[in-house]
């Protein structure tokens, strides 16, 4: 039956609203033109000369790695004292390089669209020095520690620290970003002892996937190498596509851990790692019931129970004062859809 010109309006009408609604309501998500860059459209500063006598003298080396060092300079414009960081590009192949390029401008980008929080390092500026073709990295400078001074921090004041590296990495997935390659290391102190995120080399766009197609100019945002081996999830070793977020809420349990500790849990989240099989393995028949099948219970529920459950999982986890045991295993759960969110983990720590 054909419906009169008025009735069809009205449901195209309909639609068109239903359609905007679920569009503006919808929280952050990564858009599929997100997953493309087109990196001749990310601006950089060209040095004609050299970068100590276009920009400002360089200070003193603070951090060297396979990807770049990083120095302090006294940024002439503003007699500011910044971070640098010089990339240091390994392989002179042609297209190698044209990625390598890419990867560094796909830092910059990132770290400008996540400005503006108070637990995440300001990123500046990027340069190249035309002469030597070396790209630099202007970023805030934070002048403290937390892997030097966690040793002398009490429980207190280093949850408070978490507590801010949570709301930095909330910032940073509503913006549809994970940062992959969170670590004590890559948390700074500011002079008043606020925690600062730094060190996007890992980042992406959580939403997109892992394929890198052959082009020029646009290429998938996912950089090739992903965190810390101590700090990455067992999904990221076993699986192509896995849920980028998820793997920074399990680094963030081992972060957690090594800041109250001092240690990591484990050299790798694989079963060829001793220390990590013993945490994930179920004693087969127990007392209480408890069977190899069965999910252990949180540390809340019952001391005895974890115990009778998984050995390994209890002695891991007495290593931790009581009242962080159950927010540290809850992010620790090998299966990335069981741990908690961001918000949960905050709101528990709201309550404390």
């Amino acid at each position: 039956m054909n419906r009169p010109s008025w009735v069809v309006v009205s449901l195209f009408l309909f639609r068109v609203l239903v359609d905007f609604i679920g569009c503006c309501s919808a929280s952050p998500t990564t858009t599929s033109s997100e997953c493309w860059l087109d990196y001749s459209q990310i601006r950089h500063t060209t040095l004609p000369r050299d970068l100590e006598s276009d920009y400002g003298p360089t200070l003193e080396e603070i951090g060297a790695g396979t990807s770049g060092s990083v120095f302090l300079l006294l940024r002439r414009a503003d007699n500011a004292t910044v971070a640098v960081k010089r990339f240091h590009n390994t392989d002179a192949v042609a297209d190698r390089h044209d990625l390598f390029m890419q990867r560094v401008k796909l830092e910059y980008h990132l770290g400008t669209l996540i400005n503006g929080h108070g637990g995440i390092a300001e990123t500046h500026e990027l340069l190249l020095e035309e002469r030597s073709s070396t790209w630099f990295l202007v970023t805030e400078f934070c002048p403290r520690s937390l892997a030097l001074e966690r040793r002398s921090t009490g429980l207190e004041s280093l949850t408070a620290i978490f507590r801010g590296i949570l709301a930095a990495v909330e910032h940073m997935h509503n913006r549809g970003i994970a940062h992959g390659d969170l670590k004590i290391e890559n948390v700074l102190l500011t002079a008043d002892g606020r925690p600062k995120l730094i060190d996007f080399g890992a980042a992406t766009f959580s939403e997109c996937p892992t394929e890198t197609p052959g082009s020029e100019n646009t290429v998938n945002v996912v950089p090739g190498d992903y965190g810390t081996t101590a700090y990455m999830p067992p999904d990221v070793f076993t699986q192509l596509e896995f849920d980028k977020a998820k793997a920074d809420v399990w680094a963030l349990g081992v972060l957690f851990y090594v800041m109250i500790t001092g240690s990591i849990p484990w050299a790798s989240a694989s079963l060829n790692d001793p220390r990590y099989q013993a945490y994930v393995t179920q004693n087969a028949v127990d007392d209480i019931g408890y069977t190899s099948s069965d999910h252990c219970p949180n540390w809340e529920k019952s001391t005895m129970q974890l115990q009778a459950c998984s050995t390994g999982a209890f002695h891991l986890l007495q290593k931790l004062p009581p009242q962080a045991r159950d927010m540290v295993a809850s992010m620790l759960v090998p299966e990335p859809l069981e741990r908690p969110s961001l918000q949960t983990l905050l709101a528990s720590l709201a309550e404390r």
